[in-house]
C-alpha cells in the first residue's frame, strides 16, 4: 500500500516544489530544477523494486541516450517559441524528440555511445541557444491548473513504470526521459510570462541535464553491485555536486557579464 501510495504522490509533489520555486526565483532557476530526473528517477526506482537492481540499471543506461531527445525536445521548443506560441512550439520539441528516440533505437546506439554522445549535445545545444527575446517575467501564474498538470505527473511515472517489463529496459529507457514535468510548466510559463521566460526555463533544463546524465550514469555503474539504497544514494550525491558546479559556473558568468554591461555604460556616458 504504502508503494502504491509512493507511485502516485511522488511525481506530482516534485511538480509543486517546482511551481514553487519558480514563483519565488524566476524562470531560469525553476528549469534549473525541473531539469533533474523527477519523472525518470522514479521510473527507475521503481522498476529496481519491481524487477530487481540489474533490470534498473539497463533502465538507466539507456536512460542516458534518452537525455539527448529529451535536449533536442527543449531547444526545438526555444527556437520557435517566438513565432509558433506554445502548441506548436510543444509539437515542434515532441517531434524532435520522437525522431530522435526512435532514431536510436533503431540504430542500436548502446550506453557506451550514448554516454559519449549525449554530454556534446548539450553543449552544442547551449552553444546555439536561442536569445530570449524578451525580458523573463517573474509572477505567480505557475499556480494555475497545478493540480492538473500533478495528475499528469502521476499517470505518467505510473503509466512507464507498468510498461517497464512488458516493453523491456532499453524501450523504456530511452523514452521514460520525455520531460512531462518541463512540458507541463513550459506550457504554462509561456502563456502567462510570455516566450522569454519559457525560453530562459528551458535553458535552465539544459543545464539541469549535466546532473542528469550523472545520476543515470552512477545508478547503471552501481545499482548491481551496491544495491537500490546505496546506488540511489551515491547518484544523488554526485548529481548534487554536478548541480551545484553548474549553477555556480552560471552564477559567475552571469557577475561578469553584468559587470562588463555596467564598465560598458560607464564608457558610453563618459565618452
Amino acid at each position: 500500500m504504502a508503494d502504491a501510495i509512493a507511485r502516485i504522490l511522488l511525481p506530482p509533489l516534485l511538480l509543486a516544489c517546482v511551481s514553487a520555486l519558480q514563483r519565488r526565483y524566476g524562470p531560469r532557476f525553476g528549469g534549473l530544477v525541473a531539469g533533474l530526473p523527477l519523472t525518470s528517477g522514479p521510473i527507475v526506482l521503481f522498476a529496481a523494486l519491481d524487477h530487481g537492481p540489474s533490470f534498473a540499471a539497463h533502465l538507466a543506461a539507456a536512460t542516458i541516450g534518452g537525455a539527448v531527445a529529451a535536449c533536442l525536445l527543449c531547444w526545438s521548443y526555444a527556437l520557435t517559441a517566438r513565432r509558433l506560441g506554445p502548441v506548436r512550439s510543444l509539437l515542434t520539441g515532441c517531434a524532435a524528440f520522437l525522431a530522435v528516440a526512435m532514431g536510436q533505437l533503431a540504430a542500436g546506439i548502446g550506453p557506451l555511445g550514448a554516454a559519449v554522445v549525449a554530454p556534446a549535445v548539450l553543449l552544442a545545444v547551449l552553444g546555439w541557444w536561442p536569445a530570449p527575446g524578451t525580458a523573463p517575467v517573474t509572477g505567480d501564474g505557475a499556480r494555475a491548473r497545478l493540480p492538473v498538470r500533478m495528475a499528469l505527473a502521476a499517470l505518467y511515472v505510473c503509466t512507464a513504470t507498468a510498461l517497464a517489463g512488458p516493453l523491456g529496459p532499453k524501450v523504456v529507457g530511452v523514452c521514460s526521459p520525455f520531460p512531462v514535468l518541463v512540458v507541463a510548466q513550459v506550457v504554462h510559463t509561456h502563456r502567462h510570462m510570455g516566450a522569454g521566460s519559457a525560453v530562459d526555463f528551458l535553458r535552465g533544463v539544459v543545464h539541469a541535464e549535466f546532473a542528469f546524465l550523472t545520476w543515470f550514469g552512477v545508478l547503471a555503474v552501481l545499482l548491481p553491485t551496491l544495491g537500490v539504497g546505496a546506488a540511489f544514494g551515491a547518484a544523488a550525491c554526485c548529481a548534487a555536486v554536478v548541480q551545484g558546479t553548474v549553477y555556480a559556473i552560471r552564477r559567475t558568468r552571469s557577475a561578469s557579464l553584468v559587470r562588463g554591461q555596467v564598465r560598458q555604460a560607464s564608457s558610453g556616458r563618459m565618452a
